[in-house]
């Protein structure tokens, strides 16, 4: 992830800032609620953790100490990326917040749709693969358990088209 991160500080691309951006802060908050959850060590929330411009490392590392209320708190605050909205689907699920992380990404990958010369539209077009492939593996897992539509309706993600 340090390494994604330190290609969005190069990157003269706003485009592909954003997109790594969302993906690197949401991918540490997912890491910061397991190790609140499971009561990791500072040491190894440290090691996990990266900086990703939108809240610090260290404030990421305290706040999962504190357990996963303040992860969430600290969450809430981030309104550039959608913190706020994020929060509460987590607090709905953690199904729902996964969601919300993969839509918040994909609505971003839209921009890309109408960049005609660069590599966005190539981005956009791997992002979109990844969300129709997750979504195919929710509907499958939806009809081997005997899931009802409704409920794996529910759990798809938003689409890039």
């Amino acid at each position: 992830m340090s390494a994604q991160t330190q290609l969005a500080e190069k990157s003269k691309n706003t485009v592909i800032k954003d997109l790594i951006t969302i993906s690197v802060f949401y991918k540490n908050i997912k890491a910061a609620l397991r190790a609140a959850k499971t009561g990791r060590s500072a040491q190894f929330t440290e090691s996990t953790l990266t900086e990703t411009g939108v809240v610090s490392k260290k404030a990421m590392v305290t706040a999962a100490l504190g357990g996963e209320e303040k992860v969430l708190e600290l969450l809430s605050k981030a309104v550039t990326v959608g913190g706020a909205e994020a929060a509460e689907a987590y607090k709905k699920s953690p199904g729902d917040f996964e969601k919300y992380a993969d839509n918040r990404l994909i609505s971003t990958a839209k921009r890309c749709k109408y960049i005609t010369i660069g590599i966005e539209p190539l981005i956009g077009y791997m992002l979109a693969r990844k969300a129709q492939i997750t979504d195919l593996q929710i509907i499958y897992s939806g009809v081997k358990t005997g899931q009802g539509s409704e409920k794996t309706l529910e759990r798809l993600r938003e689409l890039y088209g």
